[in-house]
């Protein structure tokens, strides 16, 4: 699975930023590297 259906699947690019406490510019950096950054793996 890419991070961009994953992101999709858990709501969106917002929900995640929200779940997380992040803005959703930097969940956007996540889908354009195509990379979660190792800290966040279990939190998602």
């Amino acid at each position: 699975m890419d991070i961009t259906t994953l992101i999709s699947q858990l709501g969106g690019t917002g929900a995640v930023a929200k779940a997380c406490g992040l803005t959703p510019g930097a969940v956007s950096l996540w889908k354009a590297r195509k990379q979660i950054p190792r800290a966040w793996h279990l939190r998602i």
